[in-house]
């Protein structure tokens, strides 16, 4: 953003509008590649797991590694929220 010194209150509203948009607009994209890396991340750890994803054990099921992985993430308090 090429920023000037504001000569009118007009100019320094449409300034502070503009730098408050530009932000707004960078943390949203920022948000969106958060999530879709984060999404892409556990999709490729699922795909690699897929043939072992959900294995019959006497007396119930046993997750797969891909699928373990996914439910520690959820619960693992030491990522940021």
């Amino acid at each position: 953003m090429n920023l000037t010194v504001p000569q009118t209150y007009a100019e320094l509203r449409r300034g502070v509008e503009t730098a408050l948009l530009t932000g707004q607009r960078d943390i949203e994209q920022a948000k969106v590649r958060t999530y879709h890396d984060t999404g892409w991340l556990i999709h490729e750890l699922l795909r690699l797991h897929q043939a072992r994803q959900i294995r019959p054990v006497s007396g119930g099921c046993l997750l797969s590694s891909g699928r373990r992985s996914c439910d520690r993430l959820g619960t693992d308090g030491t990522l940021p929220e």
